[in-house]
């Protein structure tokens, strides 16, 4: 049934995704962005890449910061369409930014143990149609910087 073998494969290349990802140079976490809520998948994969490129969030995320600003910004500057005022924002499950601005929430306390692991989640709800994308990112680290500064190819 090609559904089946579809679905088998899809899993296999998410866990060989994830893998990747988990064993790149100096990488201690796993960032797993999720975008939904944009006009299309098209604007949902914009917003996921940007977030996932973002060089300041992959330090927030090495240096266990809820920094919701960095997320936001990576999301303007995504290219995709969507109204600021309907954007929510989680990590690791916890509502930092909705409504245009933060929660009122303490984020140090409420995600100091989540943000100590290794899988980081990042939700991203756009409000602007139903197009998602999944993206799997790594943090930027101080062994990535010495691994890659160390040789000459």
């Amino acid at each position: 049934d090609l559904a089946v073998l579809g679905a088998a494969l899809t899993g296999v290349l998410g866990d060989v995704a994830y893998m990747l990802v988990k064993d790149g140079e100096g990488a201690t976490k796993v960032i797993h962005i999720n975008v939904a809520g944009a006009r299309d998948d098209a604007d949902a994969e914009l917003a996921a890449r940007t977030v996932g490129h973002s060089q300041l969030v992959k330090t927030a995320m090495y240096g266990r910061d809820a920094n919701w600003g960095r997320i936001v910004a990576a999301l303007g500057r995504s290219g995709a369409t969507f109204n600021p005022a309907a954007v929510i924002v989680s990590l690791c499950g916890v509502e930092l930014f909705r409504g245009g601005q933060p929660t009122n929430l303490d984020f140090d306390a409420l995600l100091k143990e989540p943000l100590a692991g290794r899988d980081i989640v990042v939700n991203i709800m756009l409000g602007n149609g139903s197009g998602s994308y999944r993206l799997l990112a790594s943090d930027l680290t101080h062994d990535y910087i010495s691994c890659n500064a160390d040789y000459r190819s």
